[in-house]
């Protein structure tokens, strides 16, 4: 089993999953674009590094970062724009052109990259973005997919939540929420966690992955729950437009890495 694993960036999910993964023993490098969190995080006892990923070049002591690594998890979105979405493939290509072939990765994916096409979407399932930037995480995939090969795991995470994500911040006044009638697919913080230490401790790489709750509630269902827990008024809905959605299973996580997911059903957030 992997002993030295380094987390390119230590956000909302890579911070928390170092934590996890060295207190299991694990001997953890990390990475961040900020010299102010590069501060905070050298209070912990974590090893942390200042890395920049551009379209074109690597800021940052790359060689050191990577040095004696048996793992390497890229955990580092895409742009919120599609204008910059678009240099993630060419993040990615450079990142391999810096790494041996035989290095085990992880690959923190999307589900966005199956579309909506009204399917029950599983890792077999054809890859069909309905949205451009899912478009660019395919890319991404097949990037590290060409380089790495059976070294590389690609879990494909349905919408993040939990911890200073509250589902309800979606939730606007005077917006009405479309799609009311099409089903969600999230994933807890602390599922996601799990589900990446059990592809390091099963070594269970050359694979992917999804990542969702056992419950797909719809929209309306959801988010009318969503509302309620943050004290704020039942959102209004527009269904002018026939559901459009898809349903993420994640048998084969549970099956392959025995998953038992904490949040199986996303509103059980709200009884927190």
């Amino acid at each position: 089993m992997s002993k030295k694993i380094a987390i390119l960036g230590l956000g909302w999910l890579g911070l928390p999953l170092a934590k996890h993964l060295f207190k299991k023993g694990f001997e953890i490098t990390g990475s961040t674009t900020s010299s102010e969190k590069l501060m905070q995080l050298l209070q912990s006892q974590l090893a942390v590094r200042i890395i920049k990923i551009t379209k074109n070049n690597i800021q940052g002591n790359w060689k050191n970062f990577i040095q004696d690594i048996d793992t390497l998890i890229i955990n580092i979105p895409p742009g919120k724009k599609d204008n910059l979405a678009d240099n993630y493939a060419l993040q990615m290509q450079e990142i391999v052109d810096r790494c041996d072939s035989d290095l085990k990765v992880i690959f923190v994916s999307s589900t966005s990259v199956y579309g909506n096409n009204n399917q029950i979407a599983t890792e077999d399932s054809a890859t069909n973005p309905t949205k451009v930037s899912g478009q660019f995480v395919l890319d991404a995939e097949k990037v590290i997919q060409t380089h790495f090969g059976k070294n590389a795991t690609i879990v494909r995470f349905a919408g993040l939540f939990g911890p200073d994500r509250h589902p309800g911040r979606f939730l606007k006044a005077n917006t009405p929420l479309p799609n009311p009638n099409g089903k969600i697919n999230l994933i807890h913080l602390e599922d996601c966690i799990t589900l990446i230490a059990a592809i390091i401790e099963k070594d269970a790489y050359g694979d992917v992955f999804n990542g969702s709750s056992d419950e797909h509630p719809t929209r309306a269902a959801f988010y009318t729950d969503a509302a309620f827990a943050l004290s704020m008024e039942t959102p209004d809905f527009d269904a002018t437009v026939p559901a459009v959605d898809k349903t993420v299973s994640n048998e084969k996580s549970k099956l392959a890495l025995g998953m038992v997911y904490k949040y199986a059903n996303p509103a059980a957030f709200f009884d927190d």
